[in-house]
């Protein structure tokens, strides 16, 4: 058993656009467990961030962890999912309910953290900049 970083990674050209929503899971020490990713139609910024968040907490899951971490950019859809600020565009109602509805049926603790994008400017950058600082690698 162990603690889970989800990394969320979710790319448009345009906004609204096409959706890539997509992540990496690892263990606490770094190792990838699993990356994930998938062309999810058309649709908005903020809905593809969730449903990045959403894919990764349901693979999270299969890797038995004792708590999970979800990292994502969008300042926004953290403080959503924090409960800090209430879902505004009714395209994100429904992945909003599927996410809640996850955590509900779970005991497994889940904290979202922003993660600032500082000079990196994306969350590439910011999961490679970590990964030097702690040996982020691939699980054999």
């Amino acid at each position: 058993m162990q603690v889970l970083n989800v990394y969320v990674s979710s790319q448009m050209k345009s906004n609204p656009g096409m959706m890539t929503p997509g992540g990496i899971i690892a263990d606490h020490n770094g190792i990838i467990k699993e990356r994930y990713s998938w062309d999810a139609g058309y649709g908005t910024n903020m809905l593809v961030e969730l449903l990045g968040v959403e894919q990764g907490l349901r693979l999270s899951h299969n890797h038995q962890p004792v708590a999970i971490n979800v990292y994502c950019a969008n300042l926004p859809i953290i403080e959503q999912l924090r409960g800090t600020t209430s879902i505004k565009a009714p395209n994100l109602v429904d992945t909003y309910s599927r996410i809640t509805e996850l955590l509900k049926g779970s005991n497994i603790p889940v904290q979202f953290q922003w993660i600032p994008k500082d000079g990196m400017n994306t969350w590439k950058g910011y999961l490679h900049k970590k990964g030097q600082q702690r040996g982020l690698s691939d699980a054999q």
